[in-house]
Parts: structure tokens; C-alpha cells; sequence
């Protein structure tokens, strides 16, 4: 064999090489993309839970101060209030203590 030969066969080598590698790296990435998308399926759906969460706290919370609200602007004219259908009459409340 000549020296020519020899390159070719080292050259088609090579590119038999590089090929497998692609084809060896595309498996891996098409793998590690699925990974991917269902970690990020599973973080979504925990980051929405998690919001869903916060939303009713926070409109429980909203729904308390519209309560305290109410029950402090009715105290302050001395009426009577109703709340969770107790009929009391409240004559002073320490606005510092409401809020």
C-alpha cells in the first residue's frame, strides 16, 4: 500500500468517527431534552400550585382586614354589629390592636 491509500483509509476513519459521535451525541441531547422538559413540567406545576396557594391567603387575608375594617368603622359610631351572626354592641375598640 501507498502512502495515498493509507490517508484515504485514515481520512474515511475519521469520518466514520465524527459521524458516530453525532449520531451518539444527538441520542444523548434528544435524552437529556425530555429530562428537561419534564423537570421543567413538574417545576411549573409546583410553581402554579404554590401560586394558587398564596392566592387564597391572600384573599383570606383581604377578607379578614374588610372584616376588621367594617367592625372598627361600625364601633366607632357605636352600632350594634353583626358578625358570623353574633349581634353584639361594641363601644370602643383600640384601633392599634385591629390593625
Amino acid at each position: 500500500m501507498n502512502a495515498t491509500t493509507i490517508l484515504c483509509i485514515l481520512l474515511l476513519s475519521l469520518y466514520l468517527v465524527l459521524a458516530v459521535f453525532w449520531i451518539v451525541r444527538s441520542i444523548i441531547d434528544t435524552i437529556d431534552d425530555r429530562k428537561r422538559e419534564k423537570r421543567n413540567a413538574a417545576l411549573e406545576a409546583e410553581r402554579e400550585e404554590r401560586n394558587a396557594k398564596w392566592e387564597a391567603e391572600r384573599q383570606q387575608l383581604e377578607r379578614e382586614r374588610a372584616i376588621r375594617d367594617v367592625l372598627l368603622n361600625l364601633s366607632l359610631f357605636n352600632k350594634p354589629v353583626v358578625y358570623k351572626g353574633n349581634i353584639t354592641t361594641v363601644t370602643y375598640i383600640n384601633a392599634s390592636l385591629i390593625l
